[in-house]
This record gives structure tokens, sequence and C-alpha cells, in this order.
């Protein structure tokens, strides 16, 4: 984001936020409701939000201890392709962010 983008910034320290959260409550456990959150069909705001606050602590994500994780992967990858384009760029950063979590994953199998 822009140093003019007040939005941009905000996101920013929202995510520097969530990663200090997770170091406290856990990224499994954070991890977990939003996925759970994320199965609830909410409005694409929500659902938005959801995959922001994911992105952000995807690396965080342990593979071992993670037995959703493929099937969090299959469902954020199969969201209806209608969604907002909120929803689709972060659907994408998510599985970017997520990329270093599959490799290790593949090399665990």
């Amino acid at each position: 984001p822009e140093d003019s983008d007040d939005f941009g910034e905000f996101r920013m320290r929202v995510s520097d936020l969530v990663k200090d959260v997770i170091f406290l409550v856990g990224s499994m456990e954070c991890f977990s409701q939003l996925y759970s959150t994320l199965k609830e069909g909410n409005p694409w705001e929500v659902t938005e939000a959801v995959l922001f606050i994911m992105a952000a602590i995807a690396k965080s994500v342990d593979p071992e201890n993670n037995p959703t994780l493929s099937e969090v992967l299959q469902q954020v990858v199969l969201l209806r392709e209608n969604v907002h384009v909120a929803v689709r760029f972060n659907r994408i950063e998510m599985v970017g962010e997520m990329r270093e979590v599959v490799e290790r994953k593949k090399r665990l199998m």
C-alpha cells in the first residue's frame, strides 16, 4: 500500500496485530476458528476479512499438527467464482502465503 493509502496502512497494522495475537493464542486455534467462520457462508465482507487474517497467519501454521490443512485449502480454492473481487484477491493471497506450509507438508508425506 502507498503511504497515502489509509486503508492499506490500517491493513498492515491489523496484520501485525494478528501476528502478535497468534503468538499468545496459538496459530492453530486461530486458524481453526477462522476456518469455522469461513464454512458458515457469511456475506462477502466477512469471508474477505477471514481470508485476510488467515493469510496473515498462514506461515505460522504447523502442517504436522494441522489435520484440516488440506480441507482448508480445498475450501478456499473452491469458493464461488462470482464472489467479490476482494474475496478473490484474498483467496489468492492466502494460498500464496500457504505455499511454504504446503511444501513442508509434502516433505512430511
